[in-house]
């Protein structure tokens, strides 16, 4: 379990256990510059970052939990009755209502991920859970003063931005669920060179069959951008038109008049598409973009 001897550890405990109120009065003491719209997460942390600035970082940004530690203490709180979870969390000054399960979840992830949660933050994870058909609701850091910490699988998101890799093995793994490939890609695109391997090596003991990083890419990046026959029937019902330059008052137009697919200035009466959402590219460019992928090059709108 673990150590809640840590000095940084024990003052997060008091200071959760006072309010508001009491923690906005040390600010004023010690002249901490606070914005009164603070929640108590962000001035216990505020107050933590003053008082240990040394091991701020680690405490708070990055927690690296030991599975089998985190495993013993969930088998162990499954034994208790709600009563002596109930014990438990009135000691770290928690809410104690809920039920069991809710009760050591709570209790997990303050002692594991130094978290506060609500019951209500707590059903309205589980209700995001079921509705997306979810098999986990990852940790989040706390990264870059976002507190709302409301995790969202549609995001885009950093190694960093997770209390450690295992939870960030999770979110892939939600990703993987929904079966969103392009997803998938951006994230093995945006993690750092020198931290790939690391990634993916964890991603192999989670079951995913990929050698390496490059050839997961180059395999995305050919399904998805190859010509697909049955995206025809859809381009052969966007008319063409005539290109004018003095009739478009479309909102939408594109700045410049430019074709975003060849990057050239559309002319006068040169053959032209206008999407739905109102973006306009030369016939040519535009059918052979959606030969591949059904989607504005623009603004991503899906074409239908």
């Amino acid at each position: 379990m673990t150590d809640l001897t840590y000095p940084i550890r024990t003052r997060y405990f008091t200071l959760q256990g006072l309010s508001k109120t009491e923690m906005i009065n040390i600010c004023k003491e010690r002249n901490y510059i606070y914005n009164p719209t603070y929640g108590k997460v962000q001035l216990n942390h505020l107050i933590l970052k003053r008082e240990y600035p040394n091991e701020f970082d680690e405490f708070i940004n990055f927690c690296d939990v030991n599975k089998e530690e985190l495993k013993e203490r969930h088998e162990e709180l499954i034994k208790m009755n709600n009563k002596d979870l109930k014990i438990i969390l009135k000691m770290y000054r928690l809410t104690q209502n809920g039920f069991k399960i809710h009760l050591i979840e709570r209790i997990i992830k303050y002692e594991f991920y130094n978290k506060i949660i609500t019951n209500e933050e707590q059903k309205n994870l589980l209700l995001y859970k079921m509705d997306k058909n979810l098999m986990y609701i990852p940790e989040i850091n706390y990264m870059n003063n976002n507190y709302e910490n409301n995790y969202d699988i549609n995001l885009l998101y950093r190694p960093v931005e997770f209390y450690n890799v295992d939870e960030y093995v999770k979110h892939m793994e939600n990703i993987r669920m929904i079966n969103n490939t392009e997803l998938i890609l951006e994230h093995l695109q945006a993690i750092p060179p020198n931290y790939i391997n690391y990634i993916c090596h964890h991603l192999n003991e989670a079951g995913w069959l990929f050698e390496d990083y490059d050839t997961t890419i180059m395999n995305t990046v050919n399904e998805k951008y190859s010509e697909k026959e049955e995206n025809n029937e859809i381009i052969n019902n966007i008319p063409s038109f005539s290109f004018k330059k003095f009739n478009l008052n479309n909102k939408n137009q594109n700045e410049n008049n430019n074709c975003i697919v060849c990057m050239c200035e559309i002319e006068e009466n040169e053959e032209c598409k206008r999407l739905k959402c109102g973006h306009i590219f030369h016939s040519n460019c535009i059918d052979n973009w959606l030969k591949r992928t059904l989607e504005c090059p623009m603004c991503r709108n899906i074409i239908t």
